[in-house]
Order: structure tokens, then sequence, then C-alpha cells
């Protein structure tokens, strides 16, 4: 019986050991850690008049980045290099603590003569939390002993959660008086999501068997949505936009174990992405304003309110996988 089993385990390894020798794809697996820096701006004007006639009331929340994300990325591509080949990966990341900045709010109104005036600015303190999901394809065009040049499209699915604790700063009255203001209340939940396909470039230059660099640029086609609660004033911002962005990034891949199976990766990441998106925003009160004592704005709803999201998100990170 005992000789029976070693023989099946025996005869089990080896075609295990053939298939695998004989299979045509490699798999990849990344974990990830990076430092992200950035920003994700929003800006809103109303235009409205006044008894001295056009006024432009803006507002500008500036959200950090500067988190610490982890995940990982996993892939499969070809065994061997060729004219035709191609690389399929997707990846998961979230942020593991919270943006060291502040976050700024500042307001402001801009009167016929240009005249800029600050109504207001406050600094914050800001709880994150995020979602990163990326899936993303390359084509092989160009093929050389050393190099190669690829399609290389995508989408990315990108979430962040932001809730806003406290305030400190000042404000000015229509007498022109300044005031100090500050707080310890939570002020402000901020919800963006961002939706990227995107298109472009990619190429690797190879330096023997253990140590490549990779170069990749899109075009991204930007598809924005957030979801701003003013939990103080009782009032919600919407908005669905669009509008354009790049991403880009360049990595150093090095690899001491190039010659066997699993083979051992080590690699400095780093990527670079802006993104604009205009149009407009909903804003709703669910309950009375504190700003306008002299009114209850419950119930009251406008739309149309000219709204833009500006982002820059940029990362160095380290990954440490294996290619089977």
């Amino acid at each position: 019986m005992k000789t029976r089993l070693l023989l099946a385990v025996t005869l089990t390894l080896l075609i295990g050991h053939s298939a695998f020798a004989q299979r045509k794809f490699s798999f990849t697996l990344d974990p990830s850690v990076s430092q992200n820096f950035g920003y994700t701006e929003y800006v809103m004007d109303i235009v409205t008049y006044s008894d001295t006639g056009l006024v432009v009331l803006g507002s500008k929340l500036e959200f950090p980045l500067d988190v610490v994300m982890a995940g990982v990325r996993f892939g499969m591509q070809p065994m061997e290099d060729s004219t035709d080949a191609w690389r399929v990966e997707g990846g998961i990341f979230t942020n593991i603590d919270d943006p060291d900045k502040i976050m700024k709010d500042t307001d402001w109104k801009k009167k016929r003569t240009n005249l800029v005036v600050d109504d207001s600015y406050t600094e914050s303190r800001t709880e994150m939390t995020s979602l990163l999901l990326t899936l993303e394809a390359t084509k092989c065009v160009i093929h050389r002993p050393n190099v190669d040049l690829a399609l290389w499209a995508g989408f990315r699915y990108h979430r962040v959660n932001q809730d806003i604790f406290g305030w400190d700063g000042w404000s000015i009255d229509s007498n022109l008086v300044m005031h100090k203001q500050s707080g310890a209340e939570k002020g402000i939940s901020y919800r963006v999501t961002y939706k990227l396909p995107h298109i472009g470039l990619r190429s690797n230059i190879r330096y023997g068997q253990w140590a490549s660099v990779e170069i990749k640029a899109a075009y991204a086609p930007v598809f924005v949505s957030d979801h701003d609660d003013h939990l103080l004033r009782h009032k919600i911002g919407t908005s669905s936009i669009s509008g354009n962005g790049i991403i880009s990034g360049a990595s150093i891949h090095v690899s001491p174990t190039s010659t066997t199976t699993p083979k051992l990766l080590f690699c400095v990441v780093s990527n670079f992405a802006y993104f604009h998106a205009s149009g407009s925003q909903k804003q709703s009160w669910y309950g009375d304003d504190p700003i306008t004592p002299d009114k209850d704005d419950t119930g009251t709803v406008v739309p149309g309110i000219p709204h833009e999201i500006n982002s820059l998100q940029v990362s160095v990170g380290l990954e440490v996988g294996l290619t089977f």
C-alpha cells in the first residue's frame, strides 16, 4: 500500500513538473508600498448681484493626498519574448495612513472691477480612506533584442473619501472687519470618484537578463463624480463632470535570480498623473444654514453652479514580487 501511494505521488509530481515546464504563460505577483503626494482641488464660482453690481462668489477646497499606499499588482504574459507579445495586469491598492498636510478652504468675492477680496480662510485636519483598482493591457508593436515599444491601454477606478475635522482661520464681515475663527467638530465629508479609461505607449529597455527600465505615458478622458457634505451648514453639493488627464510613470526592475524560476523581482516605481474636469454642481440644503439667520434654507436647491476639479497625484514606491 505504501509503495502504491509513493508511486502515485511521484507520478503526480512528474506530471505537474512537466505541465509547468511546458506551459506558455508566466505570472507575476508584486506586493507594493508607495508614498503618495499631491492634492484634489475643488473650485466653485457663483455669479450673483448686489447693490453695487455683479459679484462672483468663489470657493476653493484643497484636499491633501500625501498618504502611504499599499496593495498588490498581478499580471500574466507569454513565457517567451516575441513580436506579438502581450501582457495583462491588474492591481488593488488602498491608503494605510492619513494625510500629514492640512485641508485648505478659501472663499472670496470678485467684483465688477476685478478686485478679488478673500472672505475667509481655514485649515483643517483630514482623515482619508481610498480604493484604487487598475486593469491594464499592453501589446508589443516593435520588438528588438534590448527594447520593446507597446500599445498600452486600461481603466482605473479611484475613490477617495475624506472627513474634515476642526478648523482654524479667519473671516471678514460686511464691514471689512477680520474675525478669527476655530472649532473642533467634523465639518465636511467629501467623496470623489474617478473613472479613467486611458491609452498610450509603454517602452521597456532591458540591460541583460537582470535589469530593465520601463517608461509609460497615456492620455485619459476623465469622468469624475463628487459628493460634498458641509455638515455644519446642512448643505450637500453633488456633480458628475468630465475632462482630460495624463497618466505616466517610470520604473526600474532588478532580478538577482534572473535565470531561475520562480524569479525574484525588486522594482522602484514612480507615477505621475494630472486630471482636470469641469461642469456644473447642484447644491441642496437638508437643514437651515446658520450663515443665513434671516431665512430657513431647508429644502432649497441651487443647480447649475460652475464647478471644476483638478487633481495632481505623484507617487514613489517599492515593489517586491515573483515571476513564476
